[in-house]
This record gives C-alpha cells, structure tokens and sequence, in this order.
C-alpha cells in the first residue's frame, strides 16, 4: 500500500531522476558524487543538535534522510536495492543485535552496560563471516573523521590487549611523543614533522579515550571557545573604535586576555 508519507517520498526521488522527465542536476549525480553533500548534511544535523534548535534538527534530518533515499534511487535503478531493502536490513540487525530487547524469552532480562556492551561485540564478531585473511583492524575504521578514527582504532588495540593500563601513561607518551617532535622540528624534516605531529594527534586522542572522553566532542569545544573568545575580541576593538590590522601583538594578546578573564 503506497499511501505513506516515506512511500511518498520514495516516489519523490524517484521522479527527481526520471530520465525524461527529471532534474537535470540530480541525474547527473553518482554514488561518488553525492558523498560530500552526505558529509555536510551530517555535520549541519550536528551543528543543530549541539545548538538544541529543533527546527533546524527536523531539517536537518531531512536532508541527511533526502541523501540516504537518493542512495538507495541510484542502486534501485542499477536493480541492486530499494530503500525498502535498507530499512528491512538495518530492522533486522536492530533486533538482532538486541537479544535482551526482542527475544520471546529475554524481555524480563537486565543486563549491566559491561554485558551490554560484551553481548554487542560479541553477536558483531559472529555476523562477519570468516575470513582467514582479514586483518585485525578493518581499513573501515580510517574512513571516519581523523579524532574518530583514532578513537576506534584505540578501541580494537584495547580488545587486543595492546593498551595502556592508566592515563598517567598515556599523558607520559604525549610527552614523549613531543620531545621526538622538537627533534624534527629542529631538523626542518617536513615528511618528518608531520609524521611526529600525527603521532601527537593520535596520542591525545588516546588519553580522550582512557579517560572515557569524546576526543571528537572535546575538540569541537575547543573550537567553539575559541570562536567565543576570538568573535568577542573583535568586537570589543571595535567598541573602542580600533584598527585591528594597526595593533601590535602585545595588544592583541591584552585583548584576548581581557576576553578570557571576562570568561
């Protein structure tokens, strides 16, 4: 029955890329085309969330969810799957990956968020299939943002019982892993300097981690502090009726000082 308000939709897309009748622009679009649009729709949903404006919430899911059926229009036409397919599939590993939740014989159970968690892993182990050539970390794990990455990729070593016991450890590699970057810095090696400053990145995204941190959230607030401060620093060279570009170093530090003592 096609009198829903997602069957709708589908119909939608689905003349969005008539190739009589539809949007020049969308049929020229590809599976590699409409990745980036998929990124900054996602990154706007998250700009909404963090602000907790649900108008632009309910409009942002709506153009991560345009992007996910026009997807799903692309491998319809090439008769690979439907967007009915997509929601069938992620429905059943929903419920399977949800025992305690589903099962006719588990609705009463209650498990830790230690169970919870060992329970996930272990029914995500048993959904691969065996492989005797597949590596210990999945190249997957690189296509997320850089902090992301690192985060998951300390999370498997961690299951590999390769990791560090206390964050004092980790705080110490940091400061290990900067002494090995003043060396190159020193040297004026580029391929060097980079490697060294990769190393850094990856090690404090490690200690976000061992202390139970979003390395991605703590950098993101990071960013939205400095834009505070900086935005308002502006603003008060401007109250004083000063050119920016005319202010020695000194005073812009004085100003950006001031900032955060107001803070």
């Amino acid at each position: 029955m096609k009198n829903n308000k997602f069957d709708e939709f589908e119909q939608t897309i689905a003349k969005l890329r008539d190739p009589q009748t539809g949007c020049p622009w969308d049929l020229q679009q590809t599976h590699q085309s409409l990745t980036g649009y998929l990124i900054e729709e996602c990154y706007e949903l998250i700009q909404a969330i963090d602000e907790q404006n649900a108008q632009n919430m309910k409009e942002e899911l709506g153009d991560v969810l345009l992007q996910i059926f026009l997807h799903a229009q692309l491998a319809s036409e090439k008769k690979q799957f439907t967007i009915h397919d997509v929601v069938q599939s992620i429905q059943e590993k929903i419920i399977r990956r949800h025992p305690h939740v589903f099962a006719k014989d588990n609705h009463s159970q209650k498990l830790s968020e230690q169970e919870l968690h060992r329970q996930w892993q272990e029914i995500k182990a048993s959904e691969k299939k065996s492989d005797p050539n597949q590596q210990a970390m999945s190249n997957q794990l690189l296509y997320a943002p850089a902090l992301q990455s690192a985060h998951n990729i300390g999370q498997i070593a961690h299951q590999w019982d390769f990791d560090w016991d206390q964050a004092e450890e980790v705080l110490a590699k940091i400061e290990e892993e900067i002494q090995e970057l003043k060396v190159e810095l020193k040297k004026q090696k580029t391929n060097k300097i980079q490697e060294e400053l990769g190393d850094v990145l990856f090690t404090m995204a490690q200690l976000c981690r061992k202390l139970n941190f979003d390395s991605e959230q703590i950098l993101q607030g990071g960013n939205r502090k400095f834009t505070r401060r900086f935005n308002r620093m502006i603003e008060q060279v401007k109250e004083q009726k000063l050119q920016w570009q005319k202010l020695s170093f000194e005073e812009k530090h004085q100003f950006w000082q001031k900032v955060k003592d107001e803070e």
